[in-house]
C-alpha cells in the first residue's frame, strides 16, 4: 500500500487497549513515508535505459556536443536525445563486436571492431567501409573530417582520409596489439598498446618513434588533457602523465590495482577527468590526473566506457548493458584512490576563449606559458585543411599572448584552432556565424 493510501479515519475507534501503540504506528508509518523520497533521491547513479544487453565498449560526444553515441558487442550501436536520456537503437549493418567508435561532426560518426568492420554514418545512411585486412579488430581515432587511423590487434596499422573508401597501410614498427591514440592523424599524433608501448608521430602517421613509458603494463586508452597534458590509462591500475609531448612519463601511484579501460576529460573544465576499469571502477580527478579518489556508482560490472560531459554529469557503461548517468558528481569520495606523482610535472600552458563564441568578425584566444616557448597557432577546417596561419613567434614565459583570428575572412561554420608548442600542443573549436 503506498503512502497516500493510508487513511488515518478508517483506524477502529473501538480498539481501546491499543490505542497509544496504534497512534505509535501511525507516526512511525508517517515518519517512514517523509523519509521515503529523500532515500529515492540518495541515489546518485541512475541506469539509462539503452534498449540492448550487448556489453558496451566505448561512448563519444565529439565537442560541443549536446546528444552521445555508444557502441558495443553484437552490432550494438545507440543514439541519445539532448538530453542524454533517451536513447535509441540504430542499424549499422553488422552484428560484429564493436570495439570502437568515434563520432567526427554532428552528421559523421565512424564505428569499427572485430574482423576488419567500419562503418560510417553521414547523417542519412550507414556505410560499409571495412579495412582490407579482415583478421584483427580495429580501434579508431581521430577527430579530422573524413580521416581516421585504424589501429589493429598485432601491430597493424591503416590510414583513410577519403571516409575509409581507400585505407592506406602505415609500418608501426610493433607486433604489439595498439589499442588506442589520441591527436591529429595528420600531424602530431600518439599511439598506446601492450607492453607499455607509445608511439610518437609528427609527420603525419609515416613515421612512429616509441617513448619510453617506463612500464611494462598495457595500456588502453590515452587521451589529451588540460593544460597540454596525456594521460594514458591502462593494465592494473597505470596511470602515466606527461605534459612534454611524451618525452617524459611519471607513474601515478594508485590504491587500486583494477584494469582500467577508458579515461575521459570533462566538457566543462579539461584538467577534470574520469577513468572507468574492472569492478565497477571508477575514479575522478580535478588535476589533470594528479590525484584521484573513487566513486561508488553502485555496480560491479566492468566498466569499459565513460563520458564526463560536465564536471557533474557523467556516463559510465560496460558488461551487459550497463550504462549509469550521474549529475551530481557521482557523490562523495569512498576512497582517495591515489597520492601524488612520484615526479610533479608543472603546468606549462593556459589556453582561454574563443571570444567573443561564435565569432561574427574578429576574435581572439588569451595564451599563457609558464616558460618561453616558440609557439604557431593555426586554423583548421573540419576536413582538416588549413586555413590562416594567426600566429608564429615566440611566447615569454608568464606573459599574457592574444591570438587573434580574423573570422571575417571565413565562411560561416566549424573549424579548430590548433597551438603547438615545443613542449605542448592545445586545441579549441571555433563556430564562425554571419
Amino acid at each position: 500500500m503506498a503512502c497516500a493510501d493510508l487513511d488515518w479515519a478508517d483506524t477502529p475507534n473501538y480498539i481501546l487497549k491499543g490505542a497509544i501503540r496504534m497512534r505509535q504506528f501511525k507516526i512511525s508509518l508517517v515518519t517512514l513515508c517523509m523519509l521515503l523520497p529523500a532515500m529515492a533521491s540518495a541515489q546518485v547513479w541512475n541506469q539509462l535505459a539503452i534498449g540492448s544487453s550487448s556489453t558496451i565498449r566505448m561512448m563519444d560526444g565529439g565537442g560541443g556536443f549536446s546528444d552521445r553515441w555508444l557502441a558495443g558487442d553484437n552490432g550494438l550501436v545507440a543514439h541519445s536525445d539532448a538530453s542524454r536520456t533517451v536513447w535509441t537503437l540504430e542499424s549499422p549493418g553488422t552484428a560484429a563486436n564493436l570495439m570502437s567508435l568515434r563520432r567526427n561532426t554532428s552528421s559523421q560518426v565512424w564505428v569499427a571492431g572485430e574482423g576488419g568492420v567500419v562503418r560510417v554514418w553521414n547523417g542519412t545512411t550507414w556505410l560499409a567501409r571495412n579495412v582490407p585486412d579482415p583478421t584483427q579488430r580495429y580501434i579508431l581515432y581521430s577527430r579530422e573530417s573524413g580521416c581516421q587511423n585504424a589501429l589493429g590487434d598485432a601491430g597493424s596499422l591503416y590510414q583513410t582520409c577519403d571516409f575509409g573508401v581507400n585505407w592506406d597501410p602505415l609500418i608501426s614498427g610493433t607486433a604489439a596489439s595498439l589499442n588506442h591514440g589520441a591527436g591529429f592523424i595528420t600531424s602530431r599524433s600518439w599511439i598506446v598498446g601492450d607492453g607499455g608501448l607509445i608511439l610518437f608521430s609528427t609527420d603525419g602517421g609515416d613515421t612512429w618513434v616509441p617513448q619510453n613509458s617506463g612500464t611494462t603494463s598495457d595500456l588502453h586508452f590515452i587521451i589529451e588533457a588540460g593544460s597540454g597534458y596525456k594521460v594514458v590509462v591502462g593494465k592494473d591500475g597505470t596511470i602515466l602523465r606527461s605534459n612534454d609531448l611524451g618525452t617524459t612519463w611519471n607513474q601515478v601511484s594508485l590504491s587500486t590495482s583494477r584494469n582500467l579501460w577508458a579515461v575521459d576529460s570533462s566538457g566543462q573544465n579539461g584538467g577534470w577527468l574520469l577513468a572507468v576499469g574492472d569492478g565497477g571502477t571508477v575514479l575522478k580527478s580535478t588535476d589533470t590526473g594528479a590525484t584521484w579518489c573513487q566513486l561508488n556508482p553502485g555496480t560491479a560490472a566492468n566498466l569499459y566506457a565513460c563520458d564526463m560531459v560536465t564536471n557533474s554529469e557523467y556516463i559510465v557503461a560496460g558488461d551487459g548493458g550497463v550504462c549509469l548517468r550521474t549529475t551530481d558528481g557521482g557523490g562523495e569520495c569512498e576512497d582517495p584512490a591515489a597520492v601524488f606523482d612520484s615526479v610533479p610535472v608543472a603546468t606549462t600552458i593556459s589556453l582561454q576563449g574563443p571570444f567573443p563564441q561564435p565569432s561574427r568578425a574578429v576574435g581572439y584566444f588569451s595564451l599563457r606559458t609558464t616558460v618561453d616557448e616558440q609557439v604557431r597557432a593555426e586554423i583548421f577546417d573540419l576536413r582538416g585543411r588549413k586555413t590562416a596561419t594567426i600566429f608564429d613567434g615566440l611566447v615569454r614565459g608568464g606573459a599574457e599572448q592574444r591570438l587573434r583570428l580574423n573570422s571575417s575572412e571565413l565562411v560561416s561554420g566549424t573549424y579548430f584552432l590548433r597551438v603547438q608548442g615545443e613542449t605542448f600542443e592545445e586545441s579549441r573549436k571555433v563556430t564562425v556565424v554571419r
